[in-house]
């Protein structure tokens, strides 16, 4: 597995796992599986405008959690 693709699954599994209503871990799941369909390969190629090009852990200044709007509207924007 490839730094894109852990550091997805990561992020996605981070912003699930704080996300603070069912609304928003449904949207989260939502946007997950759109990107998973796409495949590891257009993960890979679109790292940097996903915003994954780092590890949840590499994340200290800026947590995933408090950046939830920017990560799914980054997703929504790469999908289109």
């Amino acid at each position: 597995m490839t730094n894109a693709i852990q550091n997805f699954k990561e992020i996605s599994q981070e912003l699930y796992a704080t996300a603070q209503t069912d609304k928003a871990r449904a949207f989260c799941e939502k946007i997950t599986k759109q990107i998973e369909a796409k495949g590891d390969a257009w993960i890979i190629e679109h790292e940097k405008e996903l915003g994954i090009t780092f590890s949840v852990s590499e994340q200290k200044s800026a947590p995933v959690a408090d950046n939830r709007t920017w990560f799914l509207s980054q997703w929504q924007k790469a999908m289109w």
